[in-house]
């Protein structure tokens, strides 16, 4: 244990305090038109820091910053869920005609077609069947826009 608490003085010593632990957020990050970070590391840079940083976890050098490094994680995931919801929902148009993918629950909707006849919400599509399917009496089944995928006009049926 005495180890542990020496290695963690070390690890503060040689560290600058996080932007967590001054209550400051860090400098957003500046991006090219192209939506790159020119100050961004390498693939292999950002792999060693992931490793290191989980390595730092396991060995207790980040316990005292714990829930604010849960609750950024946690906001850094909505807003990834958020971005990919907007890319989803910004394909699709009233009348495309759409598939459920495989991985689709209920899985009797796996491969099944149907047309796009509203939005529902921020993310929400609403899709006409053309008949009744298990639960959707009403042949319309809402989903996500990332639960659907575009066909292209060749694969829609006729």
């Amino acid at each position: 244990m005495t180890l542990r608490k020496s290695a963690r003085r070390r690890k503060a010593q040689a560290m600058p305090p996080s932007p967590a632990a001054t209550g400051s957020s860090p400098a957003p990050a500046r991006m090219t038109p192209d939506g790159s970070d020119p100050g961004a590391p390498s693939a292999e840079a950002q792999r060693t820091l992931l490793v290191m940083f989980m390595r730092g976890l396991e060995a207790g050098w980040y316990d005292d910053e714990i829930l604010p490094i849960y609750e950024r994680l946690n906001q850094r995931h909505r807003e990834a869920q958020e971005e990919r919801n907007r890319r989803a929902l910004a394909g699709l148009r009233l009348g495309d005609q759409v598939a459920f993918p495989a991985d689709a629950l209920p899985k009797y909707l796996r491969g099944v077609t149907g047309k796009i006849v509203a939005f529902d919400g921020d993310d929400g599509v609403v899709v006409c069947l053309g008949r009744p399917l298990g639960r959707f009496s009403t042949g319309h089944v809402r989903s996500s826009a990332r639960g659907v995928v575009k066909l292209a006009p060749d694969q829609a049926p006729e």
